[in-house]
Formats: structure tokens, sequence, C-alpha cells
């Protein structure tokens, strides 16, 4: 699955689109089948792009905050693509934590715009599971926001100057595997956690970053599937595609059919 560069892809009509942190993004099976897809719907000035894919590139792992709160499951995951692609270089993510509450509550705000008049209205219309958390979401101060929005600049700029040593950096994509439907917290570290935040524990740090990030789900037999994220810097999907393709031809990444009928 890919989460490409914000703006990439046009989000017009689409919705809940228009937001400063939702991005869309293709689901295939392969990097082959991704990049067909990504090259279809991408704005004319990014499909244009035609980078050396002759040239070598820099991968890294994310150590202290990607490094922890893993189980088994992640942290297998993440070092079977470490071992297979020989990474050596671990690199200092720049404020994941801060990073993390920062796209939390901008997605917060901006999932609930428009949705105050009709939660008012209409409460009984919206599922129970989900709507006392846009009415929430809805009556954040504006002071949150704009200060999460402000902090985000910044770290996208440091973000951008760690990509100056490094080309892709690999970080688990989840802290465990998919729970059971219905399993309301998940233990992380130390802390049980609400399943939602938990399972968004490695992803959100990077959400704000308007980086592209290409999750790659690593064979594991007939054990539950788990993958790993692959991030680059601002519209180098290509890197991300390649190293891809390097682990499916390896044989790390796949995803083969499940025989849903058995």
């Amino acid at each position: 699955g890919l989460r490409p560069t914000r703006g990439a892809i046009p989000d017009a009509g689409v919705l809940g689109g228009g937001g400063t942190l939702a991005t869309l993004g293709p689901l295939a099976r392969t990097s082959h089948d991704i990049a067909l897809s990504q090259r279809v719907v991408s704005a004319p000035s990014n499909a244009a792009h035609a980078p050396d894919v002759n040239a070598p590139i820099r991968i890294a792992t994310a150590g202290g905050y990607f490094a922890e709160a893993l189980d088994i499951d992640a942290r297998e995951a993440v070092q079977t693509v470490v071992d297979a692609l020989g990474i050596t270089r671990v690199v200092d993510y720049p404020q994941p934590r801060r990073a993390r509450a920062a796209a939390t509550l901008v997605n917060a705000a901006e999932s609930a715009t428009g949705k105050l008049d009709a939660l008012r209205a209409h409460l009984d219309r919206f599922d129970p599971a989900t709507r006392e958390r846009f009415l929430a979401h809805a009556l954040l101060p504006a002071q949150w926001y704009l200060a999460a929005q402000r902090y985000r600049r910044r770290h996208i700029e440091e973000v951008v100057r760690m990509f100056d040593d490094v080309d892709v950096i690999v970080v688990p994509a989840t802290p465990c595997v998919a729970p059971p439907i219905g399993t309301r917290n998940v233990r992380i570290g130390d802390v049980d956690l609400p399943t939602g935040p938990a399972l968004g524990w490695f992803t959100q740090p990077i959400a704000g970053t308007d980086c592209p990030v290409l999750t790659v789900p690593v064979a594991r037999g007939n054990r539950l599937p788990i993958g790993v994220q692959l991030m680059a810097r601002h519209h180098r999907e290509d890197l991300l595609l390649r190293v891809a393709a390097r682990l499916e031809a390896l044989g790390v990444a796949a995803a083969p059919i499940a025989d849903v009928c058995r």
C-alpha cells in the first residue's frame, strides 16, 4: 500500500478529501501494480519524473521510538528486511512522539470538518462507535490545531534534513499483527492502549510529513501477515518501489492470495 507524496494524486470530489493530512494512494498485490496505478492516477507534473534507476540507494532503519513497543512478530518482520537488504545504519527520526501528537490533532480536527451541524441535528444517524469521537473532534480548540500545524511545518524541515544523508528508512508498520475484531485494547510495551491508536503507533509520526511511504508485506508462510514501512523524501516514490521490488525478488516480500473458501 502506497501513501504517496501529499498532492501527488488529486483528491477533488473525494469524500474526506481537501484536508492537509489525508492522502489518496493505491493498494495492490505487487510493487509493479502499485507503480502502474500510481502512474495512471498521479497529477501530470509528478508523472513526468524520470529518476536514475541505476543509482545506489542508501537505506537505514530508525532507532529509539521505532525500535520500542514491538511484539515478536513486528520485530521479526523488520529484522527480516534489515537482514535481506544488508542494512547496517540506524538514524534518529526527529521527535517522533511530538510528531505523532501533532498529526493526531490535525487529523482529529480535519476529520470533523463540516460535521458539527449534522451532529447537532441528527446525532442518532451517526455510528455510536464514532459519533462521540467526531463530536469531540469538532469541538477542539482552534489554538491546538494551529499549534500542531506550526510544529508540523518545523518537523517537515527536520525530516527533509534527515534525508540529506539517507534515501530510504525502514520502520515497523504496526506493533503487532491485526488483532481479532472487537479487540478493545492492545498492549504496547507496558501500557494498554485503545486498539485504533495502538495500531497507528508507527504510522502517525510519519503521517504529517507529506513524505511518500510504502508498506510492504513480509512473507510469513501460514502465519498472520504483517508489514514494514519504507519511507523516502518527497516525490521519491521511485526509490520505495525499487526497494520493494528487490524484497519481492528475494522472496522476503509477498502477498499471496488467501484461500478464503477454506
